[in-house]
């Protein structure tokens, strides 16, 4: 029988004396019981996504089966081993001899759910081994206060948790509820990115989201101070996922951002990776389908990254009537991400109206919804010049921070430079709109996220002219 080599689940192993948890007998089952039998494919597929092999060669194998069942291809030794071929996939599933090697000694194919749960396990019990390593040496360098490194430690274990439970609903009496110690929400952007938050950039065709979403993941890949006004309180590493562009132009456009940061340099290494178009040999994942989704999974390694889907038609593209239920598909998974304790940034069109482009009810879950609107007096010869306007922002904040602001990208001598200013005459311009309709000044603040003092002013002002200053 073959060697079967162990996949790398993460970048730094800890030094072990026995070996990872795992059991390969297990992972042959599932994958020779699918062969035999393409219905234990959906049973398995409940329970198990390819990081939870431990073997390098099942990843792939099995990567490759959910992408057969997704499209309805039969799944069988043959069919599999093409499909490695077409992906140049096929020396890194041990090839066509351990392929073969899967269909011999299969217990019982009816056992498929028993050994998809001993592969379960196992794969918990290696996160357990890995998040206990991380932890330790957090603690061993000692960088920072230990209250700080505990609850580090315990908001690690939180979302191990979260992603590996899977069965049944938890219920929790207010009383405990209240009692938890809950740590407060913390920001990748303060405060437009929450920590585990799902935000939607949206804007017209060509308005500049994506050199503004690239900006602000290179900005936070470095760790720079800010990303326009807003803080960066650390560098978080970033998955950015290009649905359309090609590879030229998106290289063109990080080189001269890169030139922009010249100060600070390039990202340490996989610190900002890349998924796009052109670099891929097969199929592009679909986020609308758990194949697509499982896909981009297997290069989410920190807990605190942050991924960024641009956008959602070229990732997710579908038809009028059957928006509502790709969208249910994609938000299910953002939720998964959002309690294993990722933050998710989407880009998005806009529609006619000015909203986000299709079902209005795709706003529910998302905790900021940014858009980029095209000034009135623009021309095009400007280059990129937007107003940015925070439509959507869950919590308490108020003042500078959510106030409308126009940028502008400049490039010179191959770099990209930003300026930005406040837009305080779109501010003057809905609050006195909202007082010409009688509302009070408590609804001006809550709307408007103003401070008490700032509605007091505008108010004056209104009192003496209703016409907004141009």
């Amino acid at each position: 029988m073959s060697t079967v080599p162990f996949s790398k689940q993460r970048r730094h192993e800890p030094a072990l004396d026995r070996p990872l948890p795992q059991n390969l007998d297990a992972e042959r089952s599932v994958l020779g019981a699918i062969l035999i039998d393409n219905a234990a494919m959906k049973v398995a597929a409940e329970k198990l996504v390819p990081s939870d092999f431990f073997s390098s060669y099942n990843v792939v194998i099995f990567r490759h089966m959910a992408q057969m069942a997704e499209t309805a291809q039969p799944i069988d030794t043959v069919s599999v081993s093409e499909s490695l071929g077409r992906a140049g996939d096929l020396e890194k599933a041990g090839g066509a001899a351990y392929l073969a090697q899967l269909l011999d000694g299969v217990p019982r194919v009816t056992n498929v759910a028993h050994y998809a749960k001993i592969v379960r396990e196992k794969a918990l019990l290696r996160d357990l081994v890995h998040t206990a390593y991380d932890i330790q040496q957090q603690a061993l360098d000692a960088t920072e206060d230990p209250q700080e490194t505990l609850a580090r430690a315990a908001a690690t274990i939180t979302a191990l948790n979260a992603t590996r439970e899977k069965d049944g609903l938890k219920i929790c009496d207010v009383r405990d509820f209240l009692a938890m110690d809950l740590f407060p929400v913390s920001y990748v952007v303060e405060p437009v990115f929450p920590e585990q938050g799902i935000i939607m950039l949206h804007s017209w065709r060509g308005a500049g989201k994506t050199n503004f979403a690239l900006e602000g993941a290179y900005c936070v890949a470095l760790g720079e101070p800010k990303f326009f006004h807003w803080p960066i309180p650390d560098a978080r590493p970033i998955v950015y996922v290009d649905g359309e562009m090609d590879a030229p132009s998106l290289q063109d456009r990080l080189r001269e951002i890169a030139a922009g940061h010249k100060a600070k340099g390039l990202p340490p290494e996989n610190q900002f990776r890349l998924i796009t178009p052109d670099l891929q040999h097969g199929r592009y994942p679909n986020i609308s389908t758990r194949d697509g989704q499982r896909r981009i999974e297997d290069f989410l390694t920190e807990r605190r990254e942050l991924l960024v889907l641009d956008n959602l038609s070229s990732l997710s593209p579908s038809d009028e009537e059957s928006e509502i239920e790709v969208w249910v598909m994609v938000q299910t998974w953002l939720l998964s991400l959002r309690r294993a304790g990722y933050t998710t940034l989407f880009l998005h069109h806009s529609g006619k109206g000015g909203t986000q482009r299709g079902w209005s009810g795709r706003e529910d879950l998302i905790n900021v919804t940014i858009k980029l609107n095209t000034p009135a007096n623009y021309q095009r010869e400007e280059g990129l010049r937007a107003e940015v306007e925070i439509e959507k922002l869950r919590g308490k904040v108020v003042g500078v921070p959510v106030q409308p602001f126009e940028i502008q990208m400049t490039s010179e001598d191959g770099a990209t430079y930003w300026t930005m200013r406040p837009l305080k005459q779109i501010i003057q311009k809905q609050a006195f709109e909202m007082f010409a309709r009688g509302d009070k000044d408590r609804d001006v603040m809550e709307v408007l996220r103003l401070s008490r003092f700032q509605v007091y002013r505008l108010h004056r002002l209104f009192d003496k002219n209703p016409s907004p200053e141009e």
